[in-house]
């Protein structure tokens, strides 16, 4: 009898090994406050367990707990928050007949706290339309984290093209995953969320659902705090949230200037770019962006702002502030059909991944296309 339960045991660890148990991959989002939510979902029913621990001590658990769980739903957990010099780890376990198999052990980076430290994000946009485009960035991105973590990535939005359509958001994933492995991610909402949704909320549910947390800001920006900088997310799709299009505003304007009364560098990202050399930027929220926003970024110091939407790689400056566009990271490429009084750099057929990189001596952003070569680099003083 125990000869037959120990062959039924391993029968079960190798279906494990050789199946593939989640729809979408374990990866984490991280919230404003600093927060690490673990999302995930499954192919078929489990019972699984999970545990967040502190990587200097592992009997310091932040979240221990075994549940049952159904594969149609995504799971959100909150694991515990990211920190200064103490990884943030997590184990999934499925447990079988009161037997636990282990699936996977990761860990979130922590940062430095020291000034003079290194503070390292990358950065990506509209991973929309091309599942083959968005291996090639994917790749670029798995070379480079094989040598250097990254803090979070920051995607400025457009992640699926419909953003009301799941299978999309499933594909998104299905690639998203070898990058998102120990990575946090944090989003901004980009146009194409809105598409195929007929839902009267700021945010559309899909997006709520993947790339927010329960109780995240309902028209969708936020700001975080780190130790070398300050990030400022707008979502940049004023005619959805016209409602709140006053009080997004004012929150902006308060945000920056609490920044620039402590003495913090604010980088802000958004979906749509107030310049552009593109003909998508014949709008009215461009309009909007550089009547009502640009003036709150010029006077209270912001030293850069990230964009996307228009598919085409893009660096300018205006008035102490650095503008980049990212190419796309899976969408269709564009080429310039309007003028950028204020570009300094254009590689407008490049699909692109930036990593910003923050210390005591300023930022510097460097951008590598498809083929993993380096296009554009920037330094850019605090002072």
């Amino acid at each position: 009898m125990k000869f037959l339960l120990s062959l039924v045991l391993i029968s079960l660890s190798i279906t494990f090994a050789n199946s593939e148990p989640f729809k979408i991959a374990p990866y984490t989002v991280r919230a404003d406050n600093g927060d690490i939510h673990l999302k995930f979902q499954l192919n078929r029913p489990a019972k699984v367990n999970i545990i967040a621990y502190r990587e200097n001590d592992e009997n310091h658990t932040t979240f221990n707990q075994e549940m049952d769980l159904k594969e149609e739903k995504l799971i959100s957990i909150r694991l515990g928050e990211q920190n200064c010099d103490n990884t943030l780890g997590y184990k999934i376990s499925f447990v079988e007949k009161s037997r636990k198999i282990n699936v996977l052990n990761r860990q979130v980076p922590s940062f430095k706290c020291e000034w003079n430290d290194e503070f390292i994000f990358g950065f990506i946009s509209d991973t929309q339309q091309g599942t083959e485009k968005h291996k090639s960035v994917a790749k670029v991105i798995e070379e480079y984290l094989k040598n250097t973590k990254l803090n979070f990535l920051l995607h400025t939005g457009d992640i699926v093209h419909n953003g009301g359509i799941n299978d999309e958001w499933l594909n998104y994933f299905s690639v998203a995953q070898s990058y998102l492995k120990g990575t946090p991610i944090i989003a901004a909402v980009g146009n194409h969320e809105y598409y195929e949704t007929e839902e009267n909320s700021f945010v559309p549910n899909s997006f709520m659902n993947y790339m927010r947390w329960e109780g995240s800001q309902e028209m969708g920006y936020l700001t975080a705090i780190f130790p070398h900088f300050q990030l400022v997310i707008i979502n940049s799709n004023f005619e959805e949230i016209k409602d709140g299009y006053d009080k997004q505003i004012k929150w902006v304007e308060n945000t920056l200037r609490e920044a620039q009364d402590k003495g913090r560098p604010v980088i802000v990202a958004m979906h749509h770019p107030p310049f552009a050399a593109s003909i998508m930027n014949v709008t009215a929220e461009i309009n909007q962006l550089q009547d009502d926003f640009v003036p709150l970024f010029e006077k209270y110091g912001v030293k850069l702002v990230l964009t996307g939407h228009t598919h085409m790689y893009e660096r300018s400056f205006k008035d102490g502030v650095h503008y980049v566009i990212a190419g796309p990271a899976g969408g269709a490429r564009a080429m310039p059909l309007g003028i950028n009084p204020y570009q300094v750099f254009s590689r407008f057929l490049a699909m692109t991944f930036s990593t910003i990189t923050i210390n005591h001596q300023g930022i510097e952003l460097k951008t590598w296309d498809e083929e993993n070569e380096l296009i554009d680099s920037v330094k850019i003083p605090l002072k």
